[in-house]
């Protein structure tokens, strides 16, 4: 059986969810049931690593996000969490600063740990679950010193690139129908009394 690891870029995925009214509902998302809809009978899906950030000055969302992880943790999926950075802006119009938020570490993260598991020899195939066309550089970093390891892009709903196609082996396009196959029950049973229940706000 040949070894497959997958990378969840949690950003862009939810925000390709998000956008679009009709498929928050599917952001209940099992990402290892989503990723073996995708893989073939030759092959075994182990590691499966999800990168995000707590938007912290946001704490309804946080606490829904905090849910979302400890489900995905059910499913054997492994938390990969950055931060973001508070930072000024000034307005191109008026001039005012103000504050933002900048989250620019989940990309690096993505890269480190795709080239890790490639050095490791943890994987003969890796599913990149990304439409981020700043990934390019590590995909092809490891695509040059690894030519052997398979990357297969597994693009989001409206996320996709030419550019991101040319340096991967192969990619798939995530569609309605596989958000509707890989959706967590609505109440995930943890044992001992205790339960997990799928946020009101996407339903």
């Amino acid at each position: 059986m040949k070894k497959v690891i997958a990378l969840v870029d949690g950003f862009n995925i939810y925000h390709s969810l998000d956008e679009n009214q009709s498929f928050r509902k599917y952001k209940w998302l099992n990402l290892r049931r989503l990723t073996e809809l995708f893989i073939g009978k030759d092959e075994e899906l182990g590691d499966v690593l999800y990168f995000s950030a707590y938007a912290f000055w946001e704490p309804d969302k946080v606490a829904r996000h905090k849910i979302y992880i400890n489900a995905l943790m059910t499913a054997n999926v492994t938390p990969i969490l950055s931060e973001f950075k508070q930072k000024d802006r000034k307005c191109k119009e008026c001039g005012k600063v103000y504050k933002s938020y900048e989250e620019k570490q989940t990309d690096v993260q993505i890269a480190i740990n795709l080239f890790k598991v490639a050095i490791d020899g943890i994987y003969e195939k890796a599913v990149v679950i990304s439409g981020d066309s700043d990934l390019i550089p590590a995909l092809r970093a490891v695509k040059a010193k690894f030519p052997l390891k398979k990357i297969h892009l597994l693009f989001p709903p409206n996320r996709a690139g030419e550019s991101l196609k040319r340096v991967a082996d192969s990619y798939s396009r995530i569609r309605e129908k596989h958000l509707a196959g890989a959706q967590f029950p609505d109440v995930i049973d943890l044992g001992n009394n205790q339960t997990l229940t799928k946020p009101s706000e996407w339903k």
